[in-house]
């Protein structure tokens, strides 16, 4: 493998770069506590608004729950005429009525 010149000042700079923010991180607490903050906040930002607040499944556990109450059937969960059980049924009895 060859490097060029070009791709040597390359590395160089991204080293001194790098360097630089360590040294300005290691001279307080503060700033090394501000330097990690930006570096969790560019690491986990961009995943965090891919994921939806809330489950897609949701409404339905709500209505199996809401059902499971009006027809006093605890044990067999239904969500209109099908059986629902991707859950435990301990799951259901948690969820508050609503």
């Amino acid at each position: 493998m060859t490097t060029t010149a070009g791709n040597r000042n390359q590395v160089s700079l991204r080293a001194s770069g790098l360097t630089a923010i360590v040294d300005y991180a290691v001279s307080s607490p503060a700033r090394a506590v501000a330097v990690l903050l930006v570096a969790s906040l560019l690491a986990f930002l961009p995943g965090f608004f891919q994921i939806p607040p809330t489950d897609r499944d949701e409404a339905r556990f709500a209505q199996a729950t809401k059902q499971m109450l009006e027809t006093g059937e605890y044990v067999d969960i239904r969500f209109q005429d099908e059986v629902r059980y991707k859950k435990p049924v301990g799951i259901y009895w948690l969820q508050p009525p609503s």
